[in-house]
C-alpha cells in the first residue's frame, strides 16, 4: 500500500475525495437550511365551517391623471373575517412600474414587483386588519395616455384564492 503521505505532502487523490465530501456536507447542509426555511399554507375548502375569510375593501383603483415623473401608492385594507389564519402568497404585479407591500402587525413584507417570491408568506390572524401599498411608478416604465396595470396575490380562502387588483391611470 502507498503511503499516504510521502515527504509531507497529502496524495491528491486522497485530497480530492476528501474536498468532494467537504462539498457534500455543505451542499446537505444548505438544502437541510433553506428547506427549513420555507413556508407551507394550510388549505381550506368551501365546505369547512372553521376556515379564513377574506374581506377587501376594493380591487379597482383609478388614480386619475398623473405625470410620468409621479409617484402614486394607494393603501386598500385587507381584513381576516374567518376563524382560522389567512395566508397571502404569490405576491406579484403586470409590469414593473407597479409594486405592492403588505403591512401585516406593522411589519412590512417584501416590495413584490413583476418577479413574484415565491416563499414568501404573510398571516393574517381571524379578525385582523392588514394594509396592501398599490405603488405606481410610470417613469420606470415610461407611457403616456390610459394605463391599466395587476396586483396578483393568492389566498388560502377558499372563495377568493386568485385576487386581482386593478389600477388605472391617465399617464401625461
Amino acid at each position: 500500500m502507498k503511503n499516504l503521505f510521502s515527504k509531507g505532502k497529502i496524495d491528491p487523490v486522497i485530497l480530492g475525495i476528501i474536498g468532494f465530501f467537504v462539498l457534500l456536507l455543505l451542499g446537505s447542509l444548505i438544502f437541510l437550511f433553506s428547506s427549513a426555511k420555507e413556508n407551507k399554507t394550510v388549505t381550506y375548502s368551501k365546505s369547512d365551517a372553521e376556515r379564513p375569510k377574506l374581506q377587501i375593501e376594493k380591487t379597482n383603483i383609478d388614480l386619475g391623471r398623473i405625470k410620468v415623473a409621479d409617484k402614486k401608492i394607494s393603501v386598500i385594507k385587507l381584513k381576516n373575517v374567518g376563524s382560522k389564519p389567512l395566508q397571502i402568497t404569490n405576491v406579484f404585479t403586470s409590469c414593473d412600474c407597479t409594486s405592492a407591500q403588505l403591512v401585516i402587525n406593522g411589519q412590512e413584507s417584501p416590495v413584490f414587483s413583476m418577479h413574484e417570491n415565491p416563499t414568501w408568506v404573510g398571516e393574517l390572524q381571524p379578525n385582523a386588519e392588514a394594509t396592501l401599498k398599490a405603488i405606481y411608478e410610470p417613469y420606470k416604465m415610461p407611457v403616456h395616455g390610459a394605463v391599466e396595470r395587476t396586483i396578483y396575490f393568492k389566498t388560502n380562502d377558499p372563495d377568493k384564492t386568485d385576487v386581482q387588483i386593478q389600477m388605472k391611470a391617465n399617464v401625461n
